[in-house]
């Protein structure tokens, strides 16, 4: 899997995830078992998956000081992710969307409310 920060990609500034349908049901996994506090998404992959960082030092999962918070900002090469309880069920719903289907495709898993969105593609880049 690689996550990477990218300026203007498909219009805005991205942390886009790219990997194998296997890469992106064990993302869905991390996600899924986080326990809503700061941890290091890259780390929680495990020694299984190898994760590369494009643009990126890592990627901090932090909980929202919000309930329906869902964005990210970047500094010095750290991305900060902070997700709220209901964002976490929306995205592993989209990340499962994502591994049913047998074609090549991407979700959207911010809310859209940052100046930085957040795509986890499969099979495409």
């Amino acid at each position: 899997m690689v996550i990477g920060y990218y300026k203007m990609f498909k219009g805005k500034d991205t942390i886009l995830m790219a990997g194998s349908g296997a890469e992106i049901i064990i993302l869905r996994q991390v996600i899924m078992n986080w326990g809503q506090k700061a941890e290091s998404l890259v780390a929680n992959f495990g020694a299984t998956t190898v994760v590369s960082l494009d643009g990126l030092r890592d990627v901090i999962l932090r909980p929202s000081a919000t309930g329906t918070e869902n964005r990210v900002e970047v500094n010095d090469g750290e991305a900060i992710w902070s997700v709220s309880a209901l964002q976490v069920n929306r995205m592993i719903a989209l990340l499962e969307g994502l591994c049913a289907n047998s074609r090549a495709g991407h979700q959207y898993l911010d809310a859209g409310e940052g100046k930085i969105q957040i795509i986890c593609s499969k099979d495409e880049y």
